[in-house]
C-alpha cells in the first residue's frame, strides 16, 4: 500500500479523519459531519459570515461515500475516474 505524508498546513482535518479509519461507517459518517458542520474549519479569519458546508448534504453524501471507498482500500484516483 502507498502511503503519502500530509502536509497541510492546519492538519486539524487530515488528523480527525485518520481518527476516523479505525470506526465503524457510522463512526466514519458522523465524524465528516462534524469536520463539515464545524464553520471554524471553513470560515476565513476575520469573516463576519460563518460558513457551513454541512448544508450542502449531496456534496457531503459524495465526500462520505468517497472516504469510505479510500478507507476499504481504493486509490483516490481510480474512484475519481469512474
Amino acid at each position: 500500500m502507498i502511503q503519502y505524508p500530509i502536509t497541510d498546513a492546519n492538519p486539524t482535518i487530515p488528523e480527525l479523519l485518520m481518527g476516523a479509519r479505525r470506526e465503524n461507517k457510522e463512526q466514519t459518517e458522523n465524524k465528516i459531519r462534524q469536520i463539515f458542520e464545524d464553520f471554524s474549519l471553513w470560515t476565513p479569519a476575520g469573516s463576519k459570515q460563518k460558513i457551513y458546508l454541512s448544508s450542502n448534504e449531496d456534496c457531503l453524501r459524495r465526500v462520505i461515500g468517497f472516504y469510505q471507498r479510500m478507507i476499504g482500500g481504493k486509490k483516490a484516483l481510480d474512484i475519481l475516474k469512474k
